[in-house]
Protein backbone atom coordinates (compact mmCIF):
# COMPACT_ATOMS: atom_id res chain seq x y z
CA UNK A 1 0.00 0.00 0.00
CA UNK A 2 1.25 3.48 -0.85
CA UNK A 3 1.93 6.45 1.34
CA UNK A 4 -1.28 7.88 2.85
CA UNK A 5 -0.77 11.25 1.15
CA UNK A 6 -0.34 9.69 -2.29
CA UNK A 7 -3.39 7.48 -1.71
CA UNK A 8 -5.38 10.59 -0.76
CA UNK A 9 -4.14 12.48 -3.82
CA UNK A 10 -5.00 9.55 -6.08
CA UNK A 11 -8.46 9.43 -4.52
CA UNK A 12 -8.98 13.15 -5.03
CA UNK A 13 -7.92 12.94 -8.68
CA UNK A 14 -10.28 10.03 -9.22
CA UNK A 15 -13.10 11.91 -7.50
CA UNK A 16 -12.51 15.06 -9.55
CA UNK A 17 -12.44 13.12 -12.81
CA UNK A 18 -15.54 11.11 -11.94
CA UNK A 19 -17.56 14.15 -10.90
CA UNK A 20 -16.60 16.11 -14.04
CA UNK A 21 -17.45 13.19 -16.35
CA UNK A 22 -20.77 12.54 -14.62
CA UNK A 23 -21.72 16.22 -14.72
CA UNK A 24 -20.78 16.37 -18.40
CA UNK A 25 -22.83 13.31 -19.27
CA UNK A 26 -25.93 13.88 -17.16
CA UNK A 27 -26.24 17.56 -16.20
CA UNK A 28 -24.79 19.47 -19.14
CA UNK A 29 -27.25 18.30 -21.84
CA UNK A 30 -30.28 18.96 -19.62
CA UNK A 31 -28.93 22.42 -18.73
CA UNK A 32 -28.46 23.13 -22.43
CA UNK A 33 -32.03 22.00 -23.16
CA UNK A 34 -33.36 24.25 -20.41
CA UNK A 35 -31.46 27.23 -21.81
CA UNK A 36 -32.77 26.52 -25.31
CA UNK A 37 -36.34 26.41 -23.97
CA UNK A 38 -35.82 29.73 -22.18
CA UNK A 39 -34.09 31.38 -25.17
CA UNK A 40 -35.24 29.76 -28.42
CA UNK A 41 -33.43 32.42 -30.48
CA UNK A 42 -30.12 30.90 -29.36
CA UNK A 43 -31.06 27.27 -30.05
CA UNK A 44 -28.52 27.11 -32.89
CA UNK A 45 -25.71 27.47 -30.32
CA UNK A 46 -26.64 24.35 -28.33
CA UNK A 47 -24.69 21.81 -30.39
CA UNK A 48 -21.51 23.85 -30.99
CA UNK A 49 -21.23 24.82 -27.34
CA UNK A 50 -21.83 21.26 -26.11
CA UNK A 51 -19.28 20.01 -28.64
CA UNK A 52 -16.72 22.57 -27.45
CA UNK A 53 -17.33 21.62 -23.84
CA UNK A 54 -16.94 17.92 -24.58
CA UNK A 55 -13.76 18.58 -26.59
CA UNK A 56 -12.23 20.36 -23.58
CA UNK A 57 -13.11 17.35 -21.43
CA UNK A 58 -10.57 15.16 -23.27
CA UNK A 59 -7.42 17.21 -22.52
CA UNK A 60 -8.70 17.84 -18.99
CA UNK A 61 -8.94 14.12 -18.30
CA UNK A 62 -5.56 13.51 -19.95
CA UNK A 63 -4.06 16.19 -17.68
CA UNK A 64 -5.59 14.41 -14.67
CA UNK A 65 -3.98 11.20 -15.92
CA UNK A 66 -0.64 13.04 -16.10
CA UNK A 67 -1.08 14.23 -12.52
CA UNK A 68 -1.87 10.63 -11.53
CA UNK A 69 1.41 9.50 -13.12
CA UNK A 70 3.37 12.23 -11.34
CA UNK A 71 2.02 11.12 -7.97
CA UNK A 72 2.76 7.48 -8.80
CA UNK A 73 6.32 7.96 -10.08
CA UNK A 74 7.60 10.82 -7.92
CA UNK A 75 10.85 12.48 -9.03
CA UNK A 76 11.64 10.76 -12.32
CA UNK A 77 11.90 11.44 -16.02
CA UNK A 78 8.38 10.07 -16.40
CA UNK A 79 7.15 12.83 -14.09
CA UNK A 80 8.94 15.38 -16.28
CA UNK A 81 7.22 13.95 -19.37
CA UNK A 82 3.86 14.10 -17.59
CA UNK A 83 4.45 17.74 -16.68
CA UNK A 84 5.18 18.51 -20.33
CA UNK A 85 1.93 16.78 -21.31
CA UNK A 86 0.01 18.72 -18.65
CA UNK A 87 1.44 21.96 -20.01
CA UNK A 88 0.29 21.15 -23.54
CA UNK A 89 -3.14 20.01 -22.37
CA UNK A 90 -3.63 23.28 -20.48
CA UNK A 91 -2.57 25.27 -23.56
CA UNK A 92 -4.97 23.21 -25.70
CA UNK A 93 -7.87 23.92 -23.34
CA UNK A 94 -6.98 27.63 -23.39
CA UNK A 95 -6.94 27.55 -27.19
CA UNK A 96 -10.35 25.89 -27.31
CA UNK A 97 -11.74 28.58 -25.02
CA UNK A 98 -10.23 31.31 -27.20
CA UNK A 99 -11.91 29.73 -30.23
CA UNK A 100 -15.20 29.55 -28.32
CA UNK A 101 -15.00 33.19 -27.27
CA UNK A 102 -14.24 34.23 -30.85
CA UNK A 103 -17.15 32.07 -32.10
CA UNK A 104 -19.56 33.73 -29.68
CA UNK A 105 -18.21 37.19 -30.52
CA UNK A 106 -18.72 36.58 -34.23
CA UNK A 107 -22.35 35.61 -33.59
CA UNK A 108 -22.83 38.65 -31.30
CA UNK A 109 -24.04 36.48 -28.40
CA UNK A 110 -21.16 36.79 -25.93
CA UNK A 111 -22.68 37.99 -22.69
CA UNK A 112 -20.21 39.91 -20.46
CA UNK A 113 -20.73 37.46 -17.58
CA UNK A 114 -19.95 34.50 -19.81
CA UNK A 115 -16.95 36.37 -21.20
CA UNK A 116 -15.59 36.82 -17.68
CA UNK A 117 -16.03 33.10 -16.98
CA UNK A 118 -14.36 32.13 -20.28
CA UNK A 119 -11.46 34.51 -19.78
CA UNK A 120 -11.03 33.29 -16.20
CA UNK A 121 -10.81 29.68 -17.37
CA UNK A 122 -8.39 30.79 -20.08
CA UNK A 123 -6.12 32.55 -17.57
CA UNK A 124 -6.30 29.62 -15.14
CA UNK A 125 -5.21 27.26 -17.93
CA UNK A 126 -2.31 29.51 -18.85
CA UNK A 127 -1.32 29.72 -15.17
CA UNK A 128 -1.38 25.92 -14.93
CA UNK A 129 0.79 25.70 -18.04
CA UNK A 130 3.29 28.16 -16.58
CA UNK A 131 3.33 26.29 -13.27
CA UNK A 132 3.90 22.99 -15.11
CA UNK A 133 6.91 24.54 -16.87
CA UNK A 134 8.24 25.74 -13.51
CA UNK A 135 7.78 22.29 -11.94
CA UNK A 136 9.37 20.64 -14.97
CA UNK A 137 12.50 22.75 -14.55
CA UNK A 138 12.48 22.08 -10.81
CA UNK A 139 12.16 18.31 -11.37
CA UNK A 140 15.01 18.35 -13.88
CA UNK A 141 17.20 20.22 -11.41
CA UNK A 142 16.30 17.77 -8.63
CA UNK A 143 17.07 14.84 -10.92
CA UNK A 144 20.46 16.31 -11.80
CA UNK A 145 21.23 16.74 -8.10
CA UNK A 146 20.07 13.20 -7.44
CA UNK A 147 22.42 11.91 -10.14
CA UNK A 148 25.44 13.65 -8.56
Amino acid sequence: MGHPISVTLHGMLFLIGTVIVLLSIFCLPSMADTLVQQNPAFAFLRTPLLFGTYVTLIPFLLALLGAWRIIRTGFSMNACKSLTHIKWHAILIAGIYVAGIIFLLLHHVLHPGKAVIGISILLICLGIAKFAVFLHRLFLQALSWKAE
